[in-house]
């Protein structure tokens, strides 16, 4: 239990200064490439902190479990859209939806609002439907960068302009990136482990522990953008990792799976991402402000279905 401790808190830390780094250094490629820092969170950083759920979708394919990969990627979505925005504001908020952005931002709620809804709606995703939700992934980004070009917005003080060519960041970003992986395996192996323990179903480990874990990079690297007051960039990443995880990773595990990926029993999720999704529409869309009663909402969300999840299949 105690070296299950130890390396757990080692672990977070790595996660806390390789997240800084990442922010850091995410910041500074979008000053060199000139672009938007909500297309360089929606994006970049969304799809280096996607990896974990494309990399437990691709074994559970190997393994042929979909279950559990299908448990982790809908309950990775509830994560994005309930910690890792709300946890973040319970200490950096309020935050404030400037002009500049506020339709972009406000379309990509929309856009990532509908297409889980269909997701839920549909109970069940076929290849066919799988094929359209990778095809919605690129059409999305093409249709962002077109946008998004020769309109760097971050402010930042503390980062001043840098002279290094973008290839170089792009190295760093990567070694990273490595780091931060690796302070995320740390610390998701050891509550997978605990998860077994107590004997919890593949779906349910999914929707929540691997949730979780697989969302630390998320959760970490917001903390850091909230912190030096890049809120797009945070925003871009969180609704980013929505899109990516709803549309290409879900998509490739139900093109490879071998009968059609069922919902059926994790419906009861669709409520919880409703709370979340419409939190975030009053106050982005209706009030142009993220507070921190926003940020509670949003963390009691997540913690309401952590306990009912409890409840039906612990206790």
């Amino acid at each position: 239990m105690i070296t299950t401790i130890v390396l757990m808190m080692v672990g977070l830390a790595g996660l806390w200064i390789t997240s800084d780094h990442l922010v850091a250094y995410t910041i500074r490629l979008a000053q060199v490439l000139n672009i938007s820092t909500l297309f360089a969170g929606f994006v970049m950083l969304s799809l280096i902190t996607g990896l974990p759920e494309l990399a437990i979708a691709l074994q559970a394919i190997i393994e042929r479990a979909p279950s559990l990969s299908t448990g982790d990627l809908i309950g990775s979505n509830l994560v994005n859209t309930s910690l890792v925005i709300g946890i973040p504001l319970l200490f950096y908020g309020p935050v404030t939806i400037g002009s500049k952005m506020f339709k972009k931002k406000a379309s990509l709620l929309i856009g990532i609002t509908i297409l889980m809804a269909t997701i839920f709606l549909k109970t069940s995703i076929t290849r066919p439907f799988a094929l359209l939700l990778i095809t919605i992934y690129p059409i999305t980004l093409i249709a962002l960068w077109l946008t998004s070009r020769n309109n760097y917005t971050g402010e930042h003080n503390d980062i001043p302009y840098t002279a290094e060519p973008a290839n170089v960041i792009v190295i760093k970003l990567l070694l990273i990136t490595a780091g931060l992986f690796i302070s995320t395996k740390l610390v998701v192996a050891q509550a997978i482990l605990l998860a077994q323990e107590l004997g919890t179903a593949p779906i349910y480990l999914g929707t929540t522990i691997l949730a979780v874990g697989t969302s630390l990079p998320e959760i970490a690297l917001n903390l850091q953008a909230f912190r030096r007051g890049d809120y797009d960039l945070a925003i871009g990443n969180a609704f980013g990792s929505v899109l990516e995880v709803g549309t290409l990773v879900l998509g490739i595990l139900a093109l490879a799976s071998p009968k059609p990926i069922t919902l059926t029993s994790i419906w009861y999720m669709a409520y919880f991402q409703a709370v979340a999704y419409g939190t975030l529409a009053i106050g982005i869309i209706g009030y142009r402000r993220l507070s921190k009663t926003t940020g509670i909402i949003l963390v009691a969300s997540y913690a309401a279905y952590a306990a009912l999840e409890v409840w039906l299949h612990l206790v």
